[in-house]
C-alpha cells in the first residue's frame, strides 16, 4: 500500500464523523491492515485528530496524517 492511499483512505474515513459529530467516541486508533490483518499502517488518532484533519489545508493533510502513523502488526 502507498503512502497516497493510505492517506486517503483515512481521510475518507475521517470524513465520516464530519457528518455525524460524536459518532467515534472511545476510537483511539484507524488500522489500515493487509488482508491477512498481519501488517499495514496504525493511524493514532480518534474524534479528535479527525475533526482537527477538517481544518487543515489539502497540502498540510499528508504530513499530518502521516506525522501521528506507525507501522502496524496483529
Amino acid at each position: 500500500m502507498t503512502q497516497k492511499i493510505y492517506t486517503q483512505a483515512i481521510f475518507s474515513i475521517c470524513s465520516t464523523l464530519w457528518e455525524k459529530p460524536k459518532a467515534w467516541r472511545g476510537i483511539k486508533s484507524i488500522r489500515v491492515l493487509n488482508r491477512h490483518a498481519y501488517q499495514g499502517m496504525v493511524f493514532e488518532g480518534g474524534e479528535k485528530e479527525c475533526l482537527k484533519m477538517g481544518q487543515i489545508t489539502s497540502d498540510q493533510l499528508d504530513i499530518f496524517i502521516l506525522g501521528i502513523t506507525h507501522a502496524g502488526r496483529e
